[in-house]
């Protein structure tokens, strides 16, 4: 008795585990799950460009190329310009205090 039912959780647990292998292999076949990597991805690669196109105007402010009208993230650009402006405060309140100590 025992031992048919050991088959048969055995045999229970084996058609469970390709139900889920058959259920993980079906969404990852169907529009909706290659929408969703579409999405991540789009929405991954887009805001690390976005942060690329701001460093490149914050390193080479004089660079020839319109960013303006490249499709950037106002907000990113406005708050990579405070961060900017609170680093060169910071900057600037440290060295007021600052003397040669030999002279």
């Amino acid at each position: 008795m025992f031992e048919r039912s050991g088959a048969l959780v055995n045999e229970l647990r084996e058609a469970l585990n390709k139900s889920k292998e058959f259920s993980v292999e079906e969404f990852k076949s169907s529009s909706e799950f290659m929408v969703a990597v579409e999405d991540s991805a789009s929405k991954y690669f887009g805001e690390g460009f976005n942060f690329c196109k701001v460093q490149l105007r914050r390193h080479h402010p004089d660079l020839a190329i319109d960013l303006e009208g490249t499709v950037v993230d106002q907000d990113l650009l406005a708050e990579q310009d405070e961060v900017d402006e609170e680093n060169d405060k910071e900057k600037t309140g440290e060295n007021e205090g600052w003397r040669p100590r030999f002279l």
